[in-house]
């Protein structure tokens, strides 16, 4: 009901809404004989697990579009174990570690995370993913290989810092850090994926603060979002350096005599986020 007022306050923005949902035919159908059952479940594994990447990888030419899609499902799947705390901890860290050498094997799934984990089946149907990665070309798949270790490396860099683990981030310098492994990196291979596939001057790769920044906006604003999802998972990203200017305790902000610093501090965090826009 919250979304529906939120529209019906925003008319335009619900007319292209409505439009984009039931009136847009793609300019690339993903329904074509050339089409192989594998690809055709990682679409519907796209759609389940994206919240808004999903219809604009959709419209992308086939020839971006199919190896995006498998690099989304790929780091959706690193970060479906990195959040899943049930997972016991040295599994986790070998994993993370190591998750860019299951993509060399043509079968490999792991069903180990609890059952509530909304994410899971791209893990449990990750053979659709490696059948269709290795039909990319290998320049794809390289990009794809690097960056995956790349983020699974930092992820568990930080799983290993016991400080991050008894405090969470410290300043918004560790808040940037920890913001470029799990999403500048994404700018990265992104932007150099579209290079490779010649829908872009190469110069456009040697601007790393455009995609670095990209990358860093995206995820903070996920970020800020998820204060209480992160705070029930006994875990926390906003970093202290900020939140402890307004409060004693992170969870401070849940109290309701504590609306306006919580706002306060939501702000703050929103300007930060901001600073990224100038790139």
């Amino acid at each position: 009901m919250g979304k529906l007022l939120q529209l019906a306050l925003h008319p335009v923005e619900m007319k292209a809404a409505l439009k984009l949902k039931f009136c847009r035919t793609p300019l690339f159908s993903i329904y074509d004989q050339s089409t192989s059952p594998y690809l055709l479940h990682c679409f519907e594994l796209l759609n389940l697990t994206s919240r808004s990447f999903a219809a604009v990888i959709r419209e992308l030419h086939p020839e971006l579009r199919n190896c995006v899609t498998l690099f989304y499902l790929i780091l959706r799947a690193l970060d479906t174990i990195e959040d899943d705390m049930s997972i016991e901890h040295d599994l986790k860290i070998d994993l993370l570690r190591h998750f860019h050498e299951k993509l060399l094997l043509t079968k490999w799934s792991f069903d180990g995370n609890a059952p509530d984990v909304k994410d899971r089946a791209v893990l449990t149907d990750f053979e659709s993913i490696l059948i269709e990665f290795h039909k990319l070309k290998p320049e794809y798949q390289e990009v794809i290989k690097e960056i995956t270790e790349k983020m699974g490396n930092g992820m568990a860099d930080y799983i290993l810092d016991e400080n991050y683990n008894l405090n969470g981030l410290q300043t918004v310098h560790d808040y940037d850090v920890y913001c470029h492994y799990v999403a500048g990196l994404v700018g990265d291979g992104l932007t150099r994926l579209i290079v490779i596939a010649k829908f872009a001057n190469e110069s456009l790769y040697s601007n790393e603060q455009l995609y670095e920044s990209m990358g860093l906006f995206l995820q903070k604003t996920n970020i800020i979002r998820d204060y209480n999802e992160d705070l029930v998972d006994g875990r926390s990203f906003w970093p202290k350096e900020i939140w402890s200017q307004y409060a004693p305790q992170l969870k401070d902000f849940m109290k309701p005599e504590n609306e306006q610093l919580g706002l306060d501090c939501i702000n703050h965090l929103v300007l930060n986020a901001l600073s990224h826009v100038i790139d």
